[in-house]
């Protein structure tokens, strides 16, 4: 994930913005919209494509990168961060909260950070968050769940040194798949193997 949010920079299309969505939390309370219908894997497939066509028909250069999570407090929660002009974002969240039908919260006392919220908490969208403008920090909190320590071949354990926040333990919790692929985690196809290793984005 770092390596397709370095990519997006090198493109032009910085990862910019973060969307959470706390899945679990509006199933369990009827609402959801779209987070709703199937399972969790084809909610999330279903979203991504929905804002896939969203932003292409914008004109806006769809540059992705998104994570399945779970948390004892929180359940299942889906992070998705992305590119987005600013010109975008309230056309976006009004977006947001048709898809999710949880309305978005009209506070006025949002931080710098926050772009919107729902008005439960449901949802909220950050702009690129610790400071880091080429999104490469977000990827990295996106991985946290990733395990900090990998066994090698021979059985040794080591740090798992491809991951910059070490401190998290590793991915648990109920993250279901849907059919053969586990989805829990991916890239846009901008941003996608193919793309990393056409531009020297190796892994």
């Amino acid at each position: 994930m770092i390596e397709a949010a370095e990519l997006a920079q090198y493109m032009g299309y910085p990862i910019n913005r973060l969307l959470t969505v706390r899945t679990t939390a509006m199933r369990n309370t009827g609402e959801g919209g779209i987070f709703r219908i199937g399972t969790q894997a084809e909610c999330i497939k279903g979203f991504l494509e929905k804002s896939r066509h969203w932003m292409g028909y914008r004109g806006i250069p769809v540059a992705n990168i998104w994570v399945r999570e779970y948390s004892t407090h929180h359940g299942e929660h889906f992070h998705m961060a992305y590119h987005q002009q600013d010109e975008h974002d309230a056309e976006y969240a009004v977006q947001l909260a048709e898809w999710t039908e949880e309305p978005m919260n009209d506070d006025d006392g949002l931080d710098g950070r926050t772009v919107a919220r729902s008005i439960y908490g449901a949802w909220d969208i950050q702009r690129c968050v610790k400071g880091d403008t080429t999104g490469t920090r977000i990827a990295a909190y996106l991985g946290k769940a990733e395990p900090s320590q990998i066994i090698t071949g021979w059985g040794k354990i080591k740090i798992n040194t491809s991951k910059p926040r070490r401190g998290h333990k590793g991915g648990t919790g109920p993250i279901k798949g849907n059919g053969k692929h586990a989805f829990r985690w991916g890239t846009s196809r901008s941003l996608g193997r193919t793309q990393r290793n056409r531009n020297r984005f190796q892994l």
